[in-house]
């Protein structure tokens, strides 16, 4: 007698992630919008500047870490993203803000 097996996957899904923002982000709006994930998470995120563009912009970064404020130790595995290479990239940049959103919101 030939046995017969049926395995039934169960997907347990999460709920859909919306992006809070209908459109793209002024250079002043994405300013704000990292400005307030590092002041009302700032237990997990900080901003930091890495410099100004030719047009005199700052150049700004976010850092997302379990523990913002403590050294980070030798050797500990981190990732770099980055975007807006080129200034009319906006989809790049659009993305990895809805990105440091999701993991900042989620963590």
């Amino acid at each position: 007698m030939t046995g017969i097996t049926i395995v039934t996957l169960v997907m347990l899904q999460r709920p859909v992630y919306r992006v809070p923002f209908p459109r793209y982000h002024t250079y002043s709006g994405m300013c704000d919008e990292l400005e307030y994930l590092a002041r009302d998470y700032a237990d997990i995120a900080e901003v930091f500047t890495i410099g100004r563009s030719v047009e005199g912009r700052q150049i700004l970064g976010i850092k997302i870490a379990a523990d913002i404020r403590s050294e980070r130790p030798l050797l500990r595995p981190q990732i770099k993203f980055s975007a807006n290479i080129h200034g009319d990239e906006a989809v790049c940049r659009e993305m990895l803000i809805g990105l440091a959103r999701y993991w900042i919101t989620d963590f």
